[in-house]
C-alpha cells in the first residue's frame, strides 16, 4: 500500500462519525461504560472513496459465544480482530470488529473521543444518553466558505531521540487541496446542528458529500448544504 493512499484512509474523521458501544455495566450504579468506535458507513465510504469498491475485501467469521472475528484486506496486506458480543447484538458486534480492522489501518476515531461513563437504564438495557466529545475545534462560524480562509502550516517538533510524527490531517488537506480553517468551520456547523437536533441530517450530508469533500468545491458545496439545513430550522430532507 503506497504512502499517499495510508495517508488518504488515515484523514481524521468528523465526530458525527463515531458511534458509541456499552462495554461494561455498573447495574447497582446506573451507570455504563461507552466505548466509541467509528460507524461502519463512514469505514465502508473511506475505503470505496480511496480503494475503490473493488480494491478492498472484508470477511466476517461469527462464533458460538457471539463474538464476530473480521477480516480486511487492502492492496494485498490484511489486518484481523476479533471482537466479544455487544449487548446491541451481532450486527453491533460485526460493526465493532471492522472497526477494530480499520483501525489497525489507521483509520481511528478522533482523538477527542474516549470511553467515558454514563447513566444507564439496565432493564431497558440502553444508555440514557451518548458521550459527548470535547471539540477539537474553538470559535464561532462565519458566513466565509472552507475555500476562503488560508491554509495553517502544519508544525511538528521532534527530538534527536524521537522520529517524525506525519500530520495525517495536513497531508489530507493538501492533498485534497483545502484549508484547514475551512475544516474547522464546517465542524463548527455539524456540532451546532447535533445540538439543534438536526444531526442525522448532517451527517447523511457528510455521507453523500465523503466527508469533508473530495477538494475544494466539494468541500464549499457541504459548507452551504450544512448551512442552509441550519437556517432551515425544522430540517431539511436529505437522501440517505
Amino acid at each position: 500500500m503506497s504512502d499517499a493512499l495510508w495517508t488518504r484512509l488515515a484523514a481524521p474523521f468528523p465526530t458525527l462519525g463515531v458511534t458509541w458501544d456499552v462495554v461494561s455495566v455498573d447495574a447497582a450504579a446506573d451507570e455504563a461504560v461507552l466505548a466509541p468506535r467509528l460507524r461502519r458507513e463512514v469505514i465502508v465510504e473511506r475505503l470505496d472513496q480511496h480503494c475503490g469498491v473493488a480494491g478492498w475485501s472484508v470477511t466476517f467469521t461469527p462464533f458460538a459465544d457471539g463474538a464476530v472475528g473480521c477480516t480486511v484486506e487492502i492492496a494485498g496486506v490484511r489486518k484481523g480482530a476479533v471482537v466479544d458480543a455487544l449487548m446491541a447484538g451481532a450486527a453491533a458486534t460485526a460493526d465493532a470488529a471492522l472497526a477494530a480492522c480499520a483501525a489497525a489501518f489507521g483509520l481511528v476515531v478522533p482523538t477527542s473521543a474516549a470511553p467515558q461513563r454514563v447513566a444507564f437504564d439496565a432493564e431497558a438495557g440502553v444508555a440514557l444518553h451518548d458521550p459527548e466529545p470535547a471539540s477539537a475545534h474553538v470559535g464561532a462560524a462565519t458566513g466565509a466558505g472552507p475555500g476562503d480562509a488560508p491554509s495553517a502550516p502544519a508544525t511538528a517538533g521532534t527530538s534527536d531521540d524521537e522520529a517524525p510524527v506525519p500530520d495525517v490531517h495536513a497531508a489530507d488537506v493538501e492533498a485534497r487541496g483545502l484549508s484547514r480553517d475551512g475544516l474547522a468551520m464546517i465542524d463548527r456547523l455539524v456540532e451546532r446542528l447535533k445540538e439543534s437536533g438536526q444531526g442525522l441530517q448532517a451527517a447523511r450530508l457528510l455521507v453523500r458529500y465523503g466527508g469533508y469533500g473530495k477538494d475544494a468545491e466539494a468541500a464549499r458545496a457541504l459548507y452551504g448544504a450544512l448551512r442552509a439545513l441550519l437556517k432551515s430550522g425544522d430540517g431539511v430532507e436529505v437522501e440517505a
